[in-house]
């Protein structure tokens, strides 16, 4: 049985054919999940993970539960300060209270005196009395 040339040869083109498309289709599958590869680490590098929701399937990605709670705690602590910063910001001190403090800082008291009477905390008790104490004369001298 002799088979004419001509078959193989069809045979062989008929085979490149479906090895190319074969190929052709791994490559685009290929290049599909690349591109969703790097659309998830541009995703997970941009924004929290427990806030991500995933295009495919509609799930969310969500972190390790401990670390979930960890950081609701820590959103919950962080809303508080916030809430008591801005009250003690509203609540300056009043024109009253430093006054009485410079009158005292005049009057020879300490730091320790202005911050304990008036309310002020150290730093502007120094500074009042820094700025309003009276100057000593034998003092002054010695420091020359």
């Amino acid at each position: 049985m002799n088979v004419p040339d001509t078959y193989f040869l069809w045979l062989l083109v008929a085979a490149n054919a479906m090895l190319l498309a074969v190929a052709t289709a791994a490559i685009l599958g290929l290049r599909r999940h690349c591109r969703r590869l790097e659309r998830d680490c541009r995703i997970s590098e941009d924004t929290p993970a427990s806030m991500v929701e995933s295009t495919h399937a509609g799930e969310k990605l969500l972190l390790d539960p401990k670390l979930e709670q960890r950081l609701s705690g820590l959103q919950r602590s962080i809303t508080k300060l916030a809430a008591e910063f801005r009250i003690s910001n509203t609540m300056s001190k009043s024109p009253v209270t430093i006054d009485a403090a410079i009158r005292m800082a005049k009057r020879g008291a300490s730091a320790d005196q202005l911050t304990r009477f008036t309310g002020l905390n150290t730093g502007e008790a120094a500074l009042v009395k820094k700025l309003h104490a009276r100057s000593n004369p034998t003092a002054a001298a010695a420091r020359n």
